[in-house]
């Protein structure tokens, strides 16, 4: 189980009510959720508690590591604020927001801010008038990159703005970069980010993201912690651990 099934749920009509999910769901031995409040959701519409839990997702560190090494272009100036965002252009990941909070951050506010958005969907052109709508020079879509690695390296800030998550994993990919988190607070990213304080949470609305960012982008003190934070988070990531665990669930 891949997401909140209270908040978003799926567009299958099989799975639209308790009655007819649990007639499929019965018929599985486990069911595996890839976090826990993804599991406490889903026991909470549909039940099953006796055949649920949790396992989180591997992070290939080793791989991510040696493919963030190869060139990408564009290039990030050096002297500006790179910020990254990855994932599918949808409403849930709320890149609308973003775009407007780092534009009034390099337009309002005057800081070397730019934005760089990893991925493909069905809101790309919506987001591209948004863009030119403003004048948005500070704002770059990458569209769909086979390795988004290189630009998760370079950048200075993962910004993760999404309405809902599950258990984002382009935040533990982050991580294994030792590149810096800030996200939403939403399930999925507050059980990557909240219990070790391994990055930064801001209230799940656009004025809290745009102060939250702002926060890192002039605070050089804080940018250091956070970068420190995410070193230490990348270290901790076990991939052999993890498919242990998965392979536990099969075996048992």
């Amino acid at each position: 189980v891949h997401m909140d099934v209270v908040n978003q749920g799926s567009k299958l009509r099989e799975y639209a009510n308790r009655e007819t999910a649990a007639k499929i769901y019965s018929q599985f031995d486990k069911i595996v959720c890839v976090s826990e409040n993804a599991r406490v959701r889903f026991n909470q519409k549909f039940g099953f508690e006796n055949k649920t839990q949790t396992v989180h997702n591997p992070i290939p560190v080793n791989q991510i590591q040696k493919k963030a090494k190869q060139y990408c272009e564009p290039v990030f100036d050096k002297d500006s604020f790179n910020i990254v965002a990855v994932g599918s252009l949808m409403k849930v990941k709320g890149f609308d927001r973003l775009i407007r909070v780092c534009g009034n951050l390099a337009n309002a506010d005057n800081l070397p801010v730019q934005l760089y958005i990893v991925g493909s969907g069905p809101l790309k052109t919506t987001l591209e008038q948004i863009i030119a709508d403003k004048n948005l020079c500070n704002v770059t879509m990458l569209g769909f990159q086979t390795n988004p690695y290189p630009y998760l390296k370079n950048a200075d800030l993962l910004v993760c703005a999404s309405y809902s998550e599950a258990f984002p994993l382009v935040v533990g990919e982050s991580f294994a970069l030792g590149t810096p988190v800030l996200g939403t607070r939403c399930s999925g990213v507050c059980e990557w980010l909240e219990k070790d304080k391994s990055g930064y949470i801001v209230e799940n609305n656009e004025e809290a993201l745009y102060k939250g960012i702002k926060d890192v982008v002039t605070n050089p003190v804080l940018q250091k912690e956070l970068k420190e934070r995410a070193i230490c988070k990348g270290r901790e990531l076990d991939f052999d651990k993890t498919m242990g665990t998965w392979e536990k669930v099969f075996l048992d």
